[in-house]
């Protein structure tokens, strides 16, 4: 077991020196072999301390002047139909697999995500929503026209509107 070594002796996990909130290295004297990185890149002589992106960039990450801009679909919240049981009504049509890997919600970590195939939160007909894995969910968030021909053909057709 390792244990922070600010001195405070307690245990630390997941390959860390220090537990979280201890990591100065002002506060204790490390031996040399144990700095990755130098003094240069870390604290108030690092390169971004004091720094700022220019309000151009920041503008261009945020808002309509970033080419992934959808209008602010992605601001609108889900409506309220939306709810616990149409999410597992969907899983269980599926099969509790992922559409596009085929993996098996069991072999997961989470539950399989729910996608709304024309990317419209607020169409929840049976036939646009389809079970994802959380890696593909992300993944079909690019080249949109290409993924809604592509589920389009894998959905049954049968409407069922909440």
């Amino acid at each position: 077991m390792t244990f922070c070594m600010c001195g405070c002796k307690k245990p630390v996990r997941y390959g860390n020196r220090f537990l979280l909130g201890h990591n100065r290295r002002d506060q204790i004297e490390l031996p040399e072999a144990n700095h990755k990185r130098s003094e240069s890149q870390t604290g108030e002589r690092g390169y971004w301390f004091g720094r700022q992106l220019p309000s151009s960039s920041i503008e261009k990450l945020m808002g309509e002047r970033n080419p992934a801009w959808r209008n602010g679909l992605s601001t609108l919240p889900y409506p309220l139909a939306f709810t616990r049981q149409v999410k597992e009504r969907i899983r269980i049509r599926d099969g509790y697999k992922c559409q596009l890997c085929g993996k098996h919600q069991s072999q997961l970590p989470q539950k399989l995500s729910i996608h709304h195939i024309d990317y419209d939160k607020s169409n929840l007909r049976d036939s646009n929503l389809i079970s994802l894995c959380r890696g593909d969910n992300s993944r079909v968030n690019t080249n949109r026209d290409f993924w809604q021909n592509f589920f389009r053909q894998r959905v049954p057709c049968e409407d069922v509107v909440v």
